[in-house]
């Protein structure tokens, strides 16, 4: 039986894929250097990019957005809307709950070098055989 594909044509599910792997090695080499990297230059810049893994499965994408006194969170639900509130209380109760996360995660920028290159290995891994996945037009 062939696969249908979502993307209409099985080259763009392909072309997508090679994005995703050019992205994770963009964040890898951020996670690396500890630095945001200008897109356009590919050159670091000042700014510091800190990356933290866990074994922790999270359910939402929740962003906390803190520029100089403004403080806002970003939540995100049915997949592609999100809600934004500037609401105080939330933002302080948001805020404490991501920084305990944190602080049982692990830090992977420009240290725990074991721990990065496992996580940046699976990912690997993962793309490698999802390609391999739509190559072989969903046969295993």
């Amino acid at each position: 039986m062939k696969a249908k594909w979502f993307f209409g044509k099985k080259q763009t599910a392909l072309d997508i894929i090679q994005d995703v792997k050019v992205l994770i090695q963009y964040v890898q080499r951020q996670v690396e250097i500890g630095k945001k990297i200008h897109p356009a230059k590919m050159q670091a810049t000042s700014t510091d990019y800190e990356l933290y893994i866990s074994d922790l499965i999270i359910g939402n994408n929740t962003v906390s957005l803190q520029i100089n006194e403004n403080k806002s969170i970003y939540f995100g639900y049915n997949t592609f809307n999100y809600i934004v509130t500037k609401n105080t209380f939330f933002y302080e109760n948001v805020d404490k709950w991501l920084n305990n996360f944190i602080g049982k995660s692990t830090l992977v920028s420009q240290v725990a070098e074991k721990q990065r290159n496992q996580f940046f290995k699976k990912q690997g891994q993962t793309i490698e055989e999802l390609n391999q996945f739509i190559q072989n037009d969903f046969l295993i």
